[in-house]
């Protein structure tokens, strides 16, 4: 799309004026666009204390991701040690079926879920309107 002036006169830094063959205000080129097809839509984080003695399932809506030979849910006890809990949570199964799914599924080490305490205040200060 172009817009352009009927009728222009320029004037340069000398002081000379002349008029413009075309004097263009807009000129907009034309473009392909595509839409976000790699986009990332949202992205959801866990952490998991990994004790050896614990099991773990994800539910994608009916459909479960670890499952036996069978294809029947089966929930999975990721070792203690986190290397071999990584490899176990992330199974090649378990990746590819994420992917069936439309899911990227992905596991790294590094949360602390020892440490987190949440402390939520039930005292109401009536003079400064504060919770304690």
């Amino acid at each position: 799309m172009k817009v352009e002036l009927d009728d222009a006169t320029t004037v340069s830094s000398t002081g000379v004026e002349s008029n413009a063959s075309a004097y263009y205000i807009v000129d907009l080129i034309n473009a392909v666009t595509t839409g976000g097809d790699d986009a990332v839509a949202r992205q959801i984080a866990h952490s998991v204390k990994t004790t050896g003695s614990g099991n773990i399932q994800v539910m994608i809506g009916s459909d479960a991701l670890y499952v036996d030979s069978s294809n029947s849910p089966t929930a999975i006890t990721p070792s203690a040690n986190i290397a071999l809990a990584i490899s176990e949570l992330k199974s090649a199964a378990a990746v590819s079926r994420a992917a069936a799914l439309g899911l990227n599924l992905d596991v790294v080490e590094g949360g602390n879920v020892q440490s987190l305490d949440i402390v939520f205040a039930s005292a109401l200060n009536s003079a400064t309107g504060k919770l304690h």
